[in-house]
């Protein structure tokens, strides 16, 4: 997705003024890789269909069937080498899907969370396989809702958080419980009618976490060693007094192929 203006040249990729490079992923020309909307839907699509160019891209509203204000709020390379390895935690291992008792490993998992502070957690193994156009649900949302973002887990990071209204909420991803196919999700944050959960990302280090910047100008790190790591389902904690969170200060995802990460 591009939007108008000139353009620059961001390392040795170029991009349009006002945009900016959202992933770089490692992948085989063998592998897929999957774009998840903020409308709830998985596309997914081998790599060696994807456009090859020198230039600037093409939309990839060209390759799928996106609706109006339908926007990719994550990205995964279904290269085994750029997955993340499955951490599970004994502790919550009875209690791994929310509707039966665990059968099998489930690998890698996809979570997402909604505007509306819900939150799933579930097997990326049914979105490898090519799609349609039209795509596959991951998340049922509401009218009026969409996914904030949407992340793959290794199962031992935890999800840092941040609402609209200046509140931050870290607690382990494993507190999401699996499901096998697309739902409404778990109460990840509980926020008020009027008020959105604004982003989200999953932190495997004690000082990475979520950065925001406020309406004064402040910008904050939401992370493990400056906010303690808690409970889904609460509020979080106020991290300003006045004014609001007004944007997530998003940095490019990069995943290497021998499945070390960076953002």
């Amino acid at each position: 997705m591009k939007r108008q203006g000139s353009y620059s040249d961001v390392g040795s990729i170029r991009v349009r003024d006002g945009d900016e490079i959202g992933w770089v992923l490692g992948a085989s020309t063998k592998s897929t890789v999957c774009f998840l909307s903020n409308f709830g839907r998985a596309f997914t699509v081998r790599v060696d269909q994807l456009p090859s160019t020198t230039g600037h891209g093409s939309p990839v509203q060209k390759l799928f069937d996106f609706v109006d204000k339908e926007r990719v709020v994550g990205v995964v390379s279904f290269d085994s080498r750029t997955l993340p390895r499955v951490t599970a935690d004994p502790e919550l291992e009875p209690e791994l899907f929310a509707d039966e008792e665990p059968t099998e490993e489930t690998g890698p998992c996809l979570v997402a969370v909604s505007s509306a502070g819900l939150a799933v957690r579930l097997p990326i193994a049914a979105y490898v396989d090519t799609s349609t156009r039209s795509g596959r649900k991951y998340m049922r949302l509401p009218e009026g809702q969409v996914v904030v973002r949407a992340d793959v887990s290794g199962g031992a990071e935890n999800v840092c958080l941040a609402s609209r209204s200046g509140h931050a909420l870290i607690f382990p991803v494993s507190q999401i419980p699996v499901v096998r196919t697309a739902a409404k999700g778990v109460i990840a944050m509980r926020v008020a009618k009027s008020v959105d959960v604004i982003g989200f990302v999953l932190s495997s280090a004690a000082r990475q976490g979520l950065e925001v910047e406020t309406t004064r100008g402040r910008r904050e790190i939401i992370r493990p060693t400056k906010f303690a790591i808690a409970n889904r389902g609460n509020k979080g904690r106020a991290i300003i007094k006045r004014g609001s969170i007004q944007r997530i200060i998003a940095e490019t995802i990069e995943i290497r192929l021998n499945g070390a990460s960076s953002s």
